[in-house]
């Protein structure tokens, strides 16, 4: 077929086509972003912990496994704990790298006579796996063990107790009396000439300076130096300064 007579035959085909390319090139990126924009409406970001944002999604699925943890008896619901704080212990054991395994968990639910037939309640009501259900026994096991090594770690020691009966009841007592100067100088006569002579010799060759327990006297100093000095802007000497040719020649 001869190009030149089908593009005549489809002008208004082809341009209807190019027309709607057009379009849909220009409102597609659009509704990306309004999709975009839509999804941080619907899920905004409640806060950041451990250089990671956390959105209200995280916040619901902290609640759900929260949920499953209470049904397995292993969260009180007395407890009444925060799904925030959940996602945070959490976070706090896997960066503490401490994980418990499924076969832990289902020996901990062996024990606690945990049967098939709850299991099964428990799948069913929060419509998940055998094995989201062993996860999420997991992740709150790892945390009570994180709590239980920090609670060691500050646990109650002989040096510690000794500790705090001393700061508990240890006490010192201080008796002392404020004597005001100011009403026995006048009982004391003026110091005579011989007396400040005599004095001065007695303590010329000592260092002044008092200790915490008396008194110290003394005259002796170290040797000082006054020195006087003066400066001189050179500047404002310069403008006053005048210089003979007959200087300058004989300077040279």
């Amino acid at each position: 077929m001869n190009p030149i007579k089908f593009l005549r035959k489809y002008t208004r085909v082809l341009l209807m086509v190019f027309m709607s390319l057009l379009l849909i090139a220009f409102l597609v990126p659009s509704q990306i972003q309004g999709c975009a924009s839509n999804a941080r409406r619907i899920d905004p970001e409640l806060g950041k912990a451990f250089g990671k944002a956390i959105h209200e999604s995280d916040r619901m699925k902290c609640l759900a496994e929260m949920r499953v943890i209470q049904q397995l008896g292993f969260l009180p619901a007395q407890l009444n704990l925060d799904p925030l704080v959940y996602y945070l212990l959490v976070a706090e054991a896997e960066r503490a790298g401490i994980q418990t395994g499924v076969e832990e968990v289902k020996e901990l639910l062996r024990q606690r006579r945990m049967t098939n037939d709850q299991l099964a309640r428990i799948q069913r009501d929060q419509r998940i796996s055998y094995d989201d259900i062993y996860e999420i026994a997991g992740k709150w096991l790892s945390v009570r063990t994180l709590m239980d090594l920090q609670a060691s770690g500050v646990a109650d020691t002989l040096p510690r107790r000794q500790t705090s009966y001393r700061d508990t009841t240890q006490k010192a007592v201080a008796r002392m009396s404020l004597i005001d100067a100011r009403g026995f100088a006048h009982r004391v006569s003026e110091p005579t000439e011989e007396q400040l002579v005599a004095f001065f010799e007695e303590f010329k060759a000592e260092e002044p300076g008092d200790s915490e327990s008396e008194l110290q006297f003394g005259y002796r100093l170290p040797d000082r130096v006054r020195v006087e000095y003066l400066t001189v802007d050179p500047a404002d000497v310069v403008r006053k300064v005048t210089v003979k040719s007959s200087q300058v020649r004989r300077y040279f």
